[in-house]
């Protein structure tokens, strides 16, 4: 489980908020499809951790922005796919889906 800290938590918020209206700030709509049309495992969500926990470290959308280029292409398609996970458990556990 990935700690977060007060600070760390509204930017997770401001993204899995912006999430459930459909707006991905951080990624663009290749990699969205693409990682949407993978299959997302327990297991990648563990070797995806360290790479989300130091998304959510920078304090700025430009930051995590410029964190994300930097990336391999796989890197940045699992990090979407995590990032996609979380939003759907989001929206699992809130009780918008079923």
């Amino acid at each position: 489980m990935i700690f977060v800290s007060h600070k760390q938590r509204r930017i997770v918020d401001y993204l899995i908020s912006q999430s459930l209206f459909g707006y991905h700030p951080l990624f663009d709509m290749e990699s969205m499809r693409k990682a949407a049309s993978l299959r997302h495992t327990e297991e990648e969500s563990y070797r995806m951790e360290p790479y989300l926990d130091r998304l959510i470290s920078y304090p700025t959308l430009f930051e995590q922005k410029a964190y994300l280029a930097a990336l391999s292409p796989d890197q940045r398609i699992g990090l979407v796919r995590t990032y996609l996970n979380v939003v759907e458990n989001e929206l699992l556990f809130s009780g918008v889906i079923h």
